[in-house]
């Protein structure tokens, strides 16, 4: 179980992320993710770091169709905004990234239809509708509403 100091502490010191990743209370989640990684460097750095602060990746064989199979999500260093609490990043891990892991193990599509840009949109609105509905709870920093409204808009686009 992580408090708001652990996520202050990750966005300040580097070094402690993947400590910080490690302790995070996955809650309804644990089936659906195999591991959080801290990412800053190499291949899937480069790939999606840009557009990111997170990405989920799914077992091989979900992509052939195999179900019951748990993805691995990839945090980047665009994860640690210091406008954000550590309700904002749960929101971000669990409910977005979750939610594809989640899609993944439950739905898994053969390897041709995984990429085809509708499947990819209607999973990105999908987990982007389950983050939303949580904010209402009220427990989630100003920052955070307006960044996530700007990520659903490019999905849509």
């Amino acid at each position: 179980m992580v408090i708001q100091e652990d996520y202050d502490l990750a966005v300040a010191a580097e070094s402690f992320r993947s400590v910080f990743l490690e302790a995070i209370d996955l809650r309804g989640y644990y089936p659906y993710i195999d591991a959080i990684s801290y990412c800053s460097k190499g291949y899937f750095f480069k790939k999606y770091n840009k557009e990111s602060a997170m990405a989920t990746l799914p077992h091989p064989l979900a992509l052939i169709g195999v179900r019951g199979k748990a993805s691995k999500i990839l945090v980047f260093p665009g994860a640690f905004v210091p406008q954000f609490t550590l309700d904002d990043f749960l929101g971000c891990l669990l409910h977005h990234e979750g939610e594809h892991a989640k899609d993944f193990y439950e739905n898994s599509a053969n390897v041709i239809n995984i990429f085809r840009k509708s499947i990819r949109r209607t999973r990105e609105l999908k987990a982007y509708t389950n983050q939303m509905r949580r904010i209402n709870q009220g427990i989630h920093s100003s920052a955070y509403v307006p960044s996530i409204l700007e990520r659903m808009n490019q999905a849509l686009l």
